[in-house]
């Protein structure tokens, strides 16, 4: 029996620190009013797409870029149902794909997969169709990868009389050096031949059969009328293997991707049909955070002015889940509202330094500011700037208020408010969700623990309902939702 070579050829992606997708410093605002939530992720130099996946299939939306300076992204969505996100990023020499995670044990639907390149119809160097891709496929689950491609027409046959077919996923190192004679793994389709080959996740490290070592199984799924073929290997088969293991980093997943196909006949030898371009693929999940906002921590609040006729405002914020805020705003009494911003990289799980400018022109002869912080537009943090010495152009903060614990919510009636370390509310009211004041309570001056019933007969009628919780303080208001069930 004559033996045929199979030969592979893979285009080694070169990556700069300061040139890709960044996935981890992604963060989350809380739940908005309207259902929606805000997403940042940092990708440099380049165009990021949100992924996302819908009843029907993986849906993307472009991020748009936030101008900061970090190369952070932005987008603002309504929620979907399905908690994981994936991203698409791609610059002028490097494309990276986080497909969205797959939480099921079944070969996944095509619904399930995201894309990862395509290619253009009719290029391959052969006229057949079956061996001619016009798009790949990925997803991932805690123990599998599974990928699929898409060709035009024919099926996927591995034999024609005395040729035959190859279709094949190939993973690599992408940092490996592209002059060097790099291994290849790869997830083969192909004919089966008792001694010589058969189907199964192979380690590649030359160009012929001899060169390749089985060191998996896989598992085939071909959808007819999706001209797709749908392919899957165990991590842990990956990741016995010491050459690949020696590379992987489960923290930073990155796997070098492409697609091809081979035709073998008994006049041409082993010649390549077809194949994609390549790109990073990144298996790790990331799911959008569930967690109800709080109000977010402000501290270390300073006003001054600064030379060129500047009044300059910093706050450190911390939110207890890790969000963003969206309304991050110093409001003056005649009216002139500024922006804060952040002064370096954002990592909203500790604290970080915001500040804002404002010209002294637009704040002539101002007596008080208010800031305003909230990372879901419903629970607000704000406190009070006075100019005390307006005639010294300095300013000092002069109040800072006690925000006010809420718990539980939801509730069935009975919630327990406390109050942390500051200037205390004067009055507390309770409105239904169209806004007529239920009750109302006069603060003592100590009071800094209580509890409210509102089951009550007073507020009978906002039963099973969403109330608010208004704390009035004497230079500023404080809002809180709460959800009440019975």
């Amino acid at each position: 029996m004559k033996t045929y070579v199979i030969s592979f050829v893979f285009l080694i992606i070169s990556i700069t620190a300061f040139c890709q997708l960044s996935w981890q410093n992604t963060f989350y605002s809380g739940h908005l009013p309207d259902g929606n939530r805000v997403i940042q992720t940092q990708a440099e130099n380049g165009n990021l797409v949100l992924l996302y996946k819908s009843e029907q299939s993986i849906e993307s939306t472009p991020m748009l870029p936030a101008d900061d300076g970090y190369g952070n992204h932005l987008l603002e969505l309504q929620e979907p149902e399905y908690p994981y996100i994936g991203f698409s990023y791609e610059s002028t020499d490097l494309k990276e794909v986080l497909p969205v995670y797959y939480n099921g044990t079944t070969m996944p639907a095509t619904g399930d997969l995201t894309q990862m390149l395509s290619d253009p119809t009719g290029d391959a160097n052969f006229t057949n169709t079956n061996l001619d891709i016009t798009n790949t496929y990925a997803a991932f689950s805690d123990t599998k990868l599974y990928f699929a491609i898409r060709n035009n027409g024919g099926g996927f046959p591995t034999g024609s009389g005395l040729t035959y077919f190859a279709y094949l996923i190939a993973l690599v190192n992408p940092e490996a050096d592209s002059t060097a004679n790099t291994i290849v793994f790869g997830l083969m389709h192909t004919v089966s031949i008792t001694g010589v080959i058969t189907p199964g996740l192979y380690k590649i490290f030359g160009t012929g059969i001899s060169d390749m070592t089985l060191i998996g199984q896989i598992t085939t799924s071909i959808i007819p009328e999706n001209n797709m073929l749908i392919l899957a290997c165990n991590m842990a088969d990956l990741l016995a293997d010491a050459d690949f293991s020696s590379w992987f980093n489960p923290e930073n997943p990155r796997i070098g991707f492409m697609a091809l196909t081979n035709r073998i006949s008994l006049t041409s030898g082993n010649q390549t049909a077809d194949q994609t371009a390549s790109c990073n693929l990144i298996p790790y999940p990331v799911q959008i955070s569930q967690a109800e906002a709080t109000t977010p921590i402000l501290s270390n609040i300073l006003a001054e002015e600064i030379p060129g006729d500047l009044f300059r405002v910093s706050i450190d914020y911390l939110s207890q889940e890790a969000y963003l805020p969206v309304t991050a705003q110093l409001t003056f009494d005649n009216g002139f509202t500024t922006d804060f911003e952040y002064t370096a990289f954002p990592d909203f799980t500790g604290t970080v330094q915001y500040e804002t400018l404002a010209d002294m022109a637009d704040i002539a002869g101002w007596s008080y500011a208010t800031l305003m912080f909230s990372s879901d537009n419903q629970n607000y943090t704000s406190n009070v700037i006075y100019n005390t010495h307006s005639s010294d152009l300095t300013a000092e903060v002069y109040i800072q208020t006690a925000q006010p614990q809420i718990y539980p919510n939801p509730t069935n009636g009975l919630v327990k408010i406390t109050f942390s370390e500051g200037k205390l509310p004067v009055r507390i009211d309770v409105y239904d969700i169209r806004g007529r004041r239920i009750s109302s309570r006069q603060m003592q001056p100590t009071e800094k623990k209580m509890v409210i019933n509102l089951a009550d007969t007073e507020s009978a009628y906002i039963s099973g309902g969403i109330g608010l919780i208004r704390f009035v303080y004497s230079d500023c208001t404080i809002v809180r939702k709460i959800l009440i069930r019975h």
